[in-house]
């Protein structure tokens, strides 16, 4: 009987220890719920660096728990970066995790250790009882009578932050005894952002065109991201791993805003890719789409051309536009890769009339634009001569007709196919333009004529 007492006093005697333990490590663990500041860096690749700046203040010297819940729920935990933002205060990163909060019944008991609950059981009956521990057994009190894994089911009130939405971070640091506030950037990696351009060419009648271009961004990482500073990064960076992604969204709301970059926003070069400032307090809804000013010209230099490619027999020709990215042409700034779509000007309205990739264009770069076919400019090649000169060598003599229907002069290109090991031996009129796979003719063609051309190949 003594025995038993004893081993009864121990089992109190360490139930009330471990409440004070409890008790010891809620004094030192913070909660935080919101950022000083926080950096959206959105890459073209479906991610995000997502930067937060955490201001932190300590009642007393210690080692503490901080508990950050502001997070997005498509982080990727093996990108987590928590580094001290202070000069001169010395707060060391002891250990660093994210924690699992989905809503499961585990996670709830072990969310209200040491707090008082309402245990109900398959009568109906109900009992208030405060949580002493949940591993390696669930262990309640009621009313002062411990019971392990009661047949009862908490019954779990509205906590302050959603479990089922937001993983949480916590680390450790040691604050010294005259540290009572301190600074960490928090950074990681989130997927379900994405951003892209949408350029808008209206064509005048002078050869020009008045360029728009707004950036596309993207937030499907399943929550609202209010009063954030907002960077692009252009050109195309790997993740080391791709995850399944945490939510998919089908439905899209266009959204537009200003940008504190004005109308050209200007890249800086960052290694082998362009970086550019949005803005601050932009606010990114989720499943939305916000179209942000990129780029504004009002008279850019471009050059029309008609394509009868060289590997086409009968087919109208492809009608293309030259842009050539030089500040002489009313250009010269890094274009990123993005959708062109071009209209052309009439008197009271404009027409769209085809659309075009434009693949990453720095400085100085020309890009060739195909956004159609003509209707009234059509070529045909015919095959005159071929000929086995020896074993491995041949020779082949083509003639091109190409015949202008419009009411007015065009000039058009004619392309010869030279891939392999063939070259150009001969033609009737000199070449244009030549490269390693193909050589280009212009030549003009008056309204409603045909213009005929021959060339040889041989290998």
């Amino acid at each position: 009987m003594r025995l038993k007492s004893i081993f009864s006093f121990i089992i109190i005697f360490l139930l009330i220890f471990g409440m004070m333990s409890i008790a010891l490590a809620e004094d030192l663990k913070i909660q935080l719920y919101q950022p000083a500041a926080r950096d959206i860096i959105i890459y073209s690749g479906g991610f995000a660096l997502i930067e937060d700046r955490i201001e932190v203040e300590f009642d007393d010297s210690g080692v503490y728990e901080l508990l950050y819940y502001d997070t997005v729920p498509s982080l990727l935990p093996d990108s987590l970066r928590i580094i001290n933002h202070n000069e001169d205060i010395v707060l060391p990163v002891l250990q660093q995790k994210v924690i699992d909060r989905k809503s499961t019944y585990s996670n709830m008991l072990k969310e209200n250790v040491g707090n008082e609950v309402i245990f109900r059981f398959d009568s109906g009956r109900e009992k208030h009882g405060r949580i002493l521990q949940v591993n390696p057994e669930l262990a309640v009190d009621f009313n002062g009578k411990i019971e392990f894994n009661p047949d009862g089911k908490a019954i779990f009130e509205e906590i302050e932050y959603n479990l089922s939405s937001k993983p949480i971070i916590s680390w450790d640091t040691a604050a010294g005894e005259n540290t009572d506030k301190g600074e960490f950037l928090i950074g990681y990696l989130a997927q379900n952002f994405d951003w892209q351009i949408d350029y808008s060419a209206e064509i005048k009648n002078d050869k020009t065109i008045k360029l728009m271009g707004n950036i596309g961004v993207e937030n499907k990482s399943g929550i609202d991201l209010d009063d954030a500073a907002l960077h692009i990064i252009a050109g195309d960076v790997e993740l080391a791993q791709t995850p399944a992604p945490f939510n998919t969204f089908d439905t899209v709301r266009s959204m537009a805003v200003e940008s504190d970059a004005g109308p050209d926003m200007v890249p800086e070069e960052v290694g082998e890719y362009y970086y550019y400032y949005v803005g601050n307090n932009i606010s990114l809804p989720v499943d939305s789409k916000l179209q942000i000013p990129f780029v504004s010209r009002k008279k850019v230099q471009v050059e029309q051309r008609y394509v009868f490619p060289g590997h086409v027999e009968q087919s109208p020709l492809l009608n293309s536009i030259i842009i050539k990215n030089q500040e002489d042409k009313g250009l010269g700034i890094p274009l990123p890769e993005g959708t062109f779509r071009f209209y052309e000007d009439k008197e009271d309205h404009s027409l769209f009339i085809g659309a075009s990739k434009l693949p990453h264009t720095p400085e100085g770069a020309e890009r060739e634009l195909i956004i159609g076919s003509s209707f009234d400019i059509e070529g045909e090649r015919f095959v005159l001569e071929r000929e086995r000169l020896d074993e491995d060598k041949r020779r082949e003599k083509f003639k091109v007709d190409i015949r202008n229907s419009k009411d007015e002069d065009v000039e058009v290109y004619v392309e010869a196919s030279l891939s392999g090991n063939w070259y150009l031996y001969d033609s009737s009129v000199s070449v244009y333009k030549d490269t390693a796979d193909r050589a280009v003719f212009r030549i003009n063609i008056p309204a409603e004529e045909k213009k005929s051309i021959t060339y040889e190949r041989r290998q």
